[in-house]
């Protein structure tokens, strides 16, 4: 629907094109100099019929074989309705005719002086020209194709809003407001342009539809604020204004030498002047509504500032008797501010219930109307081939029409770059700071920094971010110290909040949690690690020191203290990450301990695979070292043993240990261990393992066992490569 309409308003376009470019053509531009001299030759086509014509000279009469007429001021004048009677209208259409007669007679003879004060003294030179049978498309003027464009975007605006809301009055209405103003801009581009004469007939009808569409497009718009955007009157309220409308055009289109002329701008005065009043008593009515009230603020200033613009710049000076400020074709461009209003406040208030989608869905029904508009001007304007006519008209689109697109939408929808950069960098300011700065200030004004609210309030928590009243208002949920938030009215009440605005703040609130977790992960990890640094003081460093203190031996006491460094360097080994290699650790470890158990009279009995990984993860090594020095320290200790068998097992997976004496059993060794067995018990959950003391026979057993990574991602490594070869 929406586009056959398109499409339609391009066929009226091209019937405009048409019609201008089948009249006769001379190839001078004339001008106006006062009311009571002839025509100027402003400038001449250089490859025109009359191009050996020189600009500058008054042209006074035309003459054919068959009619004579000398030429007036008021034969070039743009729109015959600012003549002061319909016996001046009748007149001039009288000279018309004529003179569209004499143009397409054959040829011509231009009666011409070199100076307005020859004009009376009758010193007239012939010059005989064949006109042309038509206008060429290039000549055309630039305020031609300035209404047609005026005409398009009115009607295609719409008939957009219309096709997406077709259920509403006040979108009837719109599209009727966009339908009037294509009949008037392009009846009046055809005969405002012209040349210098129509046939009566087509003059009349072309005027007929000017005056048709200027008042439908006043009673269509009287019909749109009596319902939009809140309802004053009921629909048939409408028909008043129309009908009463459509019997100045009846008048108009009978012209009856009693009434005046200056009907037709009259009723344009009033209608404009009811504009006004309905927009303001919109205004008050709406004063409780924001919602209605910002979409009204839009609209009704376009059409305010449009429609008004070109009533005070051609109708009421018309009216006053003082002459249009501005050409009638130059003054339509007042109406693309109507437009403008109606698509920012689409974009920015969602007016008619519209939103982004319907941008999108305008800006390619644009791009194919106008791949289709210019394949057809190219192939029956320029007359070039079909096929060089659609790649031309693929690449203008391409090079012109998507860029400006683009832009439109970043500028309309309110689109920026760099937010995803900034909303990183103040989301990480507002994450990484320490308690006690004042997060929920900082929460505060990133919000502001992002949607430029009227007013930021806290409110009851919710689940996640939400519009209210159809984008009145955006609600932030609560993060941790944040508070949940209301916004109202983003960029400064110049728009409402939508969909858009709710991804983005999730996507923030994402970032912020992330950011959030890293930090305490990052936090717990470094207090894991004090604690681990503590334990392992404790568990190696602690015991070789102590056992150096105690050592009778010198040479002895010596080799703890080596000893005790050698751990302090195992220490930062591990806190490095590097790797260490396996049997190298497991046999300084054995010589180690054997020695503290032989000098307690404890046997050592130690049992490793023969296959074992070459090297492990400083800190497995770190963890099975404490594991056995702590294990011996205790027996030594507390057990009375006379023997002691470690036993190591490394799987494909995991690692694990067993530490078992034939001392007096779980009444001795295992309460009174103190801190030890705590320590092992706390360092093997933070790997990952299982910590087990159990009574064997009349001894005790500590097993231990913690996963390996580097065997783990060895044997998903090992597994994903059977997988791909099985593939």
């Amino acid at each position: 629907m929406v586009f056959g309409a398109g499409l339609f308003g391009l066929l009226l376009a091209l019937a405009a094109v048409v019609t201008a470019i089948r009249q006769p053509w001379l190839g001078v531009e004339l001008a106006v100099a006062g009311s009571d001299q002839p025509l100027r030759i402003a400038s001449v086509s250089a490859d025109g019929p009359a191009a050996r014509v020189a600009p500058g000279q008054w042209v006074t009469a035309l003459s054919s074989a068959q009619a004579h007429i000398e030429l007036q001021a008021v034969d070039r004048t743009e729109e015959p309705d600012m003549l002061p009677s319909y016996h001046a209208i009748r007149a001039f259409l009288a000279r018309q005719q004529v003179l569209a007669g004499i143009l397409r007679s054959g040829p011509v003879t231009l009666w011409l002086t070199d100076s307005a004060a020859e004009v009376d003294g009758g010193l007239r030179q012939p010059v005989s020209v064949v006109p042309a049978d038509h206008r060429p498309i290039a000549q055309l003027p630039s305020v031609f194709w300035m209404q047609l464009l005026v005409g398009l975007a009115g009607f295609w605006m719409g008939v957009w809003v219309w096709g997406l809301r077709r259920g509403e009055w006040s979108t009837r209405h719109l599209a009727l407001v966009g339908f009037g103003l294509m009949l008037a801009a392009f009846s009046a581009a055809v005969y405002s342009t012209r040349e210098l004469a129509l046939p009566t007939g087509l003059f009349r009808t072309l005027s007929a539809f000017n005056h048709f569409g200027t008042l439908l497009f006043g009673a269509a718009m009287l019909g749109l604020f009596m319902a939009y955007p809140r309802t004053l009157l009921r629909p048939r309220w409408a028909l008043l204004p129309a009908a009463l409308l459509a019997s100045v055009w009846g008048v108009d289109a009978l012209r009856p030498a009693q009434v005046s002329s200056m009907i037709f701008q009259t009723a344009i005065l009033i209608c404009m002047a009811a504009i006004v009043v309905l927009v303001i008593w919109q205004r008050r009515s709406s004063k409780g509504d924001p919602r209605a009230r910002a979409a009204l603020q839009w609209l009704g200033l376009g059409v305010v500032l449009g429609a008004g613009g070109f009533v005070l710049t051609v109708i009421l000076p018309t009216l006053l008797g003082l002459g249009a400020v501005m050409t009638q074709g130059h003054a339509f461009l007042f109406f693309l501010v109507i437009y403008a209003g109606l698509a920012l406040g689409v974009a920015r208030y969602r007016l008619f219930e519209l939103n982004d989608w319907a941008f999108r869905i305008l800006f390619y029904l644009v791009g194919v109307l106008m791949l289709v508009g210019l394949d057809a001007l190219l192939i029956y304007g320029v007359a070039v081939d079909r096929l060089p006519a659609l790649g031309l008209s693929l690449l203008l689109v391409a090079a012109l029409y998507l860029p400006l697109r683009d832009a439109l939408a970043r500028w309309f929808l309110g689109y920026r770059g760099g937010h995803a950069q900034d909303d990183f960098r103040q989301v990480l300011d507002l994450a990484l700071a320490p308690p006690g700065h004042d997060q929920p200030a900082r929460w505060q004004k990133l919000l502001q920094a992002m949607y430029r609210p009227l007013s930021i309030e806290k409110v009851a928590p919710v689940d996640a971010p939400q519009l209210e009243e159809e984008g009145l208002a955006l609600r932030v949920p609560g993060l941790g110290a944040l508070p949940p938030l209301r916004l109202t009215l983003a960029d400064s009440g110049r728009r409402l909040f939508a969909p858009r605005d709710v991804t983005r703040v999730s996507a923030v609130l994402a970032l912020l949690r992330h950011a959030e977790d890293s930090r305490d992960a990052y936090e717990n990890g470094v207090a894991e690690e004090r604690t681990r640094i503590a334990r392992d003081m404790h568990d190696n460093i602690g015991l070789q020191l102590m056992s150096a203190l105690t050592s009778p031996e010198s040479a002895r006491k010596d080799g703890r203290i080596r000893a005790a460094l050698a751990e302090l360097r195992d220490i930062v080994n591990n806190v490095s990450g590097m790797n260490t290699s396996f049997e190298e650790s497991m046999a300084d470890l054995r010589q180690e301990v054997d020695e503290d158990l032989v000098s307690a009279g404890i046997q050592l009995r130690w049992h490793m695979p023969d296959t074992v990984p070459a090297t492990l993860p400083a800190s497995s090594i770190h963890a099975l070292r404490s594991l056995i020095r702590e294990a011996a320290s205790n027996v030594i200790k507390h057990s009375g043993a006379d023997a002691v068998s470690v036993t190591i097992h490394v799987g494909d997976h995991d690692l694990w240990v067993d530490v078992e004496d034939n001392g007096r059993g779980m009444g001795s060794s295992a309460s009174s261990a103190g801190n030890g067995l705590a320590n092992l018990r706390a360092r093997m959950a933070s790997l990952g393992g299982r910590f087990d003391v159990r009574q064997v026979g009349q001894g005790v057993c500590l097993r231990a066992a913690f996963p390996l990574p580097e065997l783990r991602r060895r044997g998903a490594m090992e597994a994903t490569a059977a997988a791909v070869t099985r593939i």
